[in-house]
């Protein structure tokens, strides 16, 4: 116990001690990098406890290698302050100028350095006791740099061409010699690809298209300074690539047609020359560059104008070709055919297809007969009835067969129609349109040695395939309503004729329309007129009114307003007239008793008798009173007037009372006409 407290109270004191002992407490870097022409700072730092009685006079002192080469000290008889040691200090720190000096306590301080101020700097405590190498020591590694310079670098731009090997210098000097780095910049990084020690060379064998791009040589000596770069684009060309189709390129034409031929480019860098030659070896010289390809228009009219065609595109890297052949076309061959179902006006063309069809598929037949020509698309039936041929008539009717190279020779044939059969094919039209109705016209057809029986009319709406009956007619006049269609549609019309022979082709001479759309308010000037067509044309309502047709219903319209109107004045006049005998009858009423009371009598109206006739009131009156009245005046109350009543409110009328109160006399009013009794 005693020798454990013993031996911590004497490292007690150690430690006292070697805090009290003169030491560094600041070192500089160990390699300090400064460039040539700047100021270097080695900064060092001690704690002393006791300058005066533990440093030598002399310290701390600064060394350039050894102990040989002592650049100055800190003088203790002039208050430690820096001073040069004017026969050991290196002579380039002193002439021309003196470029050493001390800042602090101890950092040294060379100002304008030089190359030949790199090296190892010693600063070292000297202390009054004890041997040199128990001194406290501290050194540090001045480098002075210059900043690199290149002697080869890559120019700005590097084209090479691709699978080529491609060998890129690049070499810097500097003091130290600097280390280069090649590097290949990307979207977000930059990627070393090789570094060397004052050169570096940059080596890509079988090189590939996705290797161009930006590469950069990097020198530096100096960490604390910026590097210097050399920067080149590589630019890597490849030849051209030329599209090939999945089957061998074929073009037809044929004498007299003009054909483009096209190449379609793949990729490409630098872009291409385009060279187009002919079957025959002869260079194309109209060639026209398009995007991303070439085209040549060609007249094919020779044998040398068909077979293969090249075309090649070509550049610094390369080239790619491709063939085209052009095959050439033929009209088809003459069809053969027979003339069938021989009719007064019709017959028909039944053929087949010709056993040459010159290289390409057929697309349309051509009937000829006398100054008639017929079309028929080839995917439809292979036969044809000629229509409104005359009777008892020689015909020569021709076929052709086409393909894209045009028509081919023809077939002829020669027949004669009969002298009787069925009629002709009406000739159709329109005389009128509304929305829900059409009224058909047509002439009569030739008869063909048969009287005409009946016509039948048929009606199809567009989209259907059949024709559906709507009724048959038989006399004149050879017009026909057809009613119950639909606003807005558009309907096919066709009319057969029969006679003792058959009935006249279906589907001939047929007439199409497209019906107006109905109204709530049409306007009376308006009516719906469509344009007519044979062969299956189509009918539209027509944008021009008739002018005669609008003045005349604007007359009918007016008419027709004067004569209500007269109507109405003559209904009134009768209305007046047939009014006016009641109002005199009941003038006449009202004023009859007028002689039993003394009044005097108004003036006899138109309807009034000169012979009074008597009043049945008057009677009644008489039969109820038991007084007997010796005439006719005593029985017959007397009345005064009780109030007057305007002539506009009663028409001239009175109202009277009676006077006398006796049981004959009744207390009752009278009101004729417009007064009410009580």
């Amino acid at each position: 116990m005693e020798r454990g407290l013993c031996a911590l109270l004497f490292g007690f004191i150690l430690l006292q001690l070697a805090d009290a002992a003169a030491r560094f407490t600041k070192h500089p870097e160990e390699k300090l990098y400064i460039v040539k022409g700047q100021t270097a700072k080695l900064t060092w730092d001690y704690q002393v406890d006791n300058i005066d009685k533990e440093f030598d006079s002399q310290s701390p002192r600064w060394y350039f290698h050894n102990y040989s080469y002592m650049i100055g000290y800190g003088d203790g008889f002039d208050g430690w302050k820096f001073k040069i040691s004017l026969k050991t200090c290196p002579l380039r720190l002193l002439t021309p100028t003196v470029r050493v000096s001390a800042e602090g306590r101890a950092t040294l301080v060379i100002t304008n350095v030089t190359r030949a101020d790199s090296g190892t700097y010693v600063c070292t405590l000297f202390l009054l006791s004890g041997s040199i190498s128990s001194m406290p020591s501290s050194k540090a590694k001045l480098i002075v740099t210059e900043i690199p310079s290149f002697i080869k670098k890559p120019n700005a731009t590097t084209i090479t061409i691709e699978h080529m090997d491609l060998n890129m210098n690049c070499s810097a000097v500097g003091q130290p010699t600097p280390n280069v780095t090649w590097l290949h910049v990307q979207q977000f990084s930059k990627v070393p690809i090789i570094r060397g020690i004052g050169t570096a060379v940059l080596s890509l064998t079988n090189i590939q298209r996705n290797q161009s791009g930006t590469y950069e040589c990097h020198a530096s000596n100096n960490p604390n300074e910026k590097l210097v770069r050399a920067r080149t684009l590589l630019i890597v060309n490849y030849k051209p690539t030329i599209l090939k189709p999945l089957s061998p390129a074929k073009i037809s034409s044929w004498s007299g047609s003009t054909i483009t031929l096209r190449c379609n480019l793949s990729s490409s860098l630098p872009s291409p020359t385009w060279t187009w030659y002919k079957p025959n070896g002869n260079r194309i010289t109209n060639v026209r560059n398009i995007t991303n390809g070439s085209e040549v228009t060609v007249l094919t009219e020779e044998s040398g104008d068909y077979g293969i065609y090249i075309c090649r595109a070509a550049n610094i890297a390369g080239s790619d070709s491709i063939n085209i052949n052009v095959l050439q076309l033929f009209p088809p061959g003459s069809p053969s055919f027979n003339v069938t179902d021989i009719e007064a006006s019709s017959a028909v063309v039944r053929w087949a297809e010709p056993v040459d069809n010159g290289g390409s598929k057929l697309t349309e037949y051509k009937v000829e007969i006398n100054s008639k020509t017929y079309i028929i698309a080839s995917w439809k039936h292979k036969h044809f009835t000629i229509p409104g041929l005359t009777k008892n008539k020689i015909y020569v009717v021709k076929l052709y067969a086409k393909n894209a190279a045009g028509y081919g020779n023809a077939s002829s044939k020669t027949f004669t129609t009969k002298k009787e059969g069925p009629p002709g094919p009406p000739v159709l039209k329109i005389i009128r349109v509304s929305p829900t109705t059409v009224i058909l016209s047509w002439s009569k057809p030739e008869e063909n040695g048969g009287e005409i029986e009946y016509y039948t009319i048929y009606k199809r709406l567009a989209g259907d395939d059949d024709w559906l009956q709507v009724g048959t007619l038989s006399g004149d006049p050879l017009t026909y309503t057809v009613k119950d269609l639909l606003p807005g549609k558009t309907y096919s019309f066709h009319v057969t004729a029969k006679n003792k022979d058959g009935s006249s082709l279906m589907d001939v001479n047929r007439i199409t329309v497209t019906l107006p759309v109905e109204t709530t308010t049409p306007h009376p000037s308006t009516s719906a007129i469509a344009s007519t067509s044979r062969s299956g044309s189509r009918l539209h309502p027509c944008e021009e009114c008739n002018c005669s047709t609008k003045v005349a219903v604007l007359a009918a319209i007016l008419a027709l307003s004067v004569l209500v109107i007269i109507l109405l004045v003559v209904f009134i006049a009768w209305k007046l007239r047939t009014n006016k005998p009641k109002n005199d009858n009941k003038e006449e009423a009202v004023y009859y008793n007028a002689h039993a009371l003394g009044m005097t009598s108004l003036p006899k109206t138109v309807n009034q008798s000169s012979a009074r006739t008597r009043d049945p009131n008057q009677e009644h009156y008489q039969q109820l009173n038991p007084c007997t009245l010796q005439s006719p005046a005593d029985a017959v109350p007397t009345y005064e007037p009780v109030r007057s009543v305007g002539a506009s409110e009663r028409n001239d009328q009175h109202t009277y009372q009676a006077l006398r109160n006796h049981p004959s006399v009744y207390q009752s009013l009278q009101t004729y006409a417009n007064v009410t009794t009580a």
